[in-house]
C-alpha cells in the first residue's frame, strides 16, 4: 500500500508562490500557472519543507525530470533565492508569427501596417505604438497612466503592472487588467459623454485587455487618458471623448474586426491629436 501523504499546507503554498511573485519561480517562463515542486523529493524525505520546495509551472515541472535540457537542483535553488520586485506584476505576451501582414484590431476595424507606427500618442504615459520584427511578429509599445503615474508599461510583448491597486490576469496569449476605481479617473463631463453611448458600459471596460486571435493578429481593448480627452476600445468600437461632444465620435466596422482594414503607410501617428478639442485621421 502507498504512503499516505499529507497536502502542502496551505501557508506553505501561499510562501512559495508569493517567493515566485505569483508566476513561476523559472525566470524564462511567462506561466503563472503553478504547481509545488519538492526539491528533495517527498519519497525520500516524507517532509514539507518550503526551503526545499518552489512555486513553477508544470511544463517546467515536467523539465525537471524529462526533456534533453533538464532543469537540475541547482538551478531551481538559484530560482528560489532571486531577489524579485514585490511592487510590480508582470506577464509575457506571445503573438504567433504569420506570413501575411500582421494586424491589430481594435473594436470592429483593424489596422495594419509595413513598419513600427504609432496609433495615437496622449501624453508621455499614455500611448499605443506597434512595430513588426523580422516583418512578421508584431509587437505593442504601451503605456496608460494618468498625468503624473504611469499604471501600465508595456515593451517587447512584457506586460507591467506599476499599481498594486488595478489587477493583473493572466493566462497565455491573453493579458488583462481591470481597476475597480476605473470610472473614478474619469471627469464628470466626460461622463455625461459616455453615457449618451449604449456601446460604452464602465462596469464591464477592462483598463487593458490583449489577446493574441490568430497567428500575427493582436486584439486590443482599454482606456486611455489625458486631460480633456479619453480614448475607449472595446469590442465593438474604438471612440474618441473630447469636450464638447454629445456622442462620443466612434470607429466602428464590419464584423469582428478583421474585415474593416486600415492600412497605415504614412510616416507619423495614425490618429493625430492636435489638441483637447480636435481629433483628426
Amino acid at each position: 500500500m502507498a504512503d499516505y501523504r499529507p497536502k502542502v499546507p496551505t501557508d506553505v503554498k501561499k510562501a512559495l508562490i508569493d517567493e515566485a511573485h505569483g508566476k513561476c519561480a523559472n525566470p524564462g517562463c511567462p506561466n503563472m500557472l503553478t504547481e509545488i515542486h519538492h526539491i528533495k523529493e517527498w519519497c525520500v524525505y516524507k517532509v514539507h519543507d518550503k526551503d526545499h520546495m518552489i512555486a513553477i509551472c508544470p511544463a517546467c515541472h515536467d523539465s525537471v525530470t524529462r526533456g534533453v535540457l533538464r532543469i537540475d537542483d541547482e538551478t531551481l535553488y538559484r530560482w528560489k533565492n532571486i531577489n524579485r520586485d514585490k511592487k510590480l506584476s508582470s506577464a509575457y505576451l506571445y503573438l504567433e508569427p504569420n506570413e501575411e501582414l500582421p494586424k491589430i484590431i481594435l473594436g470592429t476595424i483593424s489596422v495594419q501596417g509595413a513598419t513600427k507606427f504609432t496609433v495615437f500618442e496622449l501624453s508621455e504615459n499614455n500611448d499605443l505604438e506597434f512595430c513588426l520584427k523580422a516583418n512578421t511578429i508584431l509587437l505593442p509599445r504601451l503605456r496608460i497612466g494618468s498625468k503624473d503615474k504611469l499604471l501600465i508599461d508595456i515593451v517587447d510583448g512584457h506586460v507591467i503592472r506599476k499599481d498594486q491597486q488595478i489587477t493583473l490576469d493572466y493566462r497565455p496569449g491573453k493579458v488583462r487588467i481591470t481597476d475597480d476605481g476605473l470610472s473614478e479617473r474619469i471627469p464628470d463631463w466626460a461622463m455625461s459623454i459616455i453615457n449618451n453611448d449604449n456601446g460604452l458600459d464602465l462596469d464591464t471596460q477592462p483598463l487593458l485587455d490583449l489577446e493574441a486571435v490568430e497567428p500575427g493578429v493582436l486584439r486590443v481593448q482599454g482606456m486611455w487618458f489625458r486631460q480633456e480627452l479619453i480614448i475607449i476600445v472595446n469590442m465593438r468600437q474604438l471612440s474618441f471623448i473630447y469636450p464638447g461632444l454629445v456622442r462620443p465620435l466612434s470607429f466602428i466596422g464590419d464584423g469582428d474586426g478583421t474585415k474593416s482594414v486600415l492600412m497605415y503607410t504614412g510616416s507619423s501617428v495614425l490618429f493625430g491629436i492636435a489638441d483637447a478639442y480636435n481629433v483628426r485621421h
